[in-house]
């Protein structure tokens, strides 16, 4: 896990999606990096699966790991 840095100036550009900031940030670093994006929104998931973008719904990752260490 880390953080990577996307200049605010970057993320108000974008026009070609309708998805919060923090959102068009995740794909603003994806874009400059290729790293797996972890994200709660599962709309937001579904749009970067569609994408062919490497994406972890974190909800269901931590559950179903959960179920597999206490079944």
């Amino acid at each position: 896990m880390g953080e990577i840095l996307i200049d605010k100036e970057i993320i108000i550009r974008d026009v070609g999606i309708r998805f919060g900031l923090a959102d068009v940030s995740l794909l603003k670093a994806y874009e400059k990096t290729g790293v797996m994006i972890l994200s709660s929104d599962v709309s937001f998931c579904r749009l970067c699966e569609w994408r062919n973008i490497e994406v972890i719904e974190y909800k269901t990752f931590f559950f179903d790991n959960f179920l597999r260490c206490c079944t």
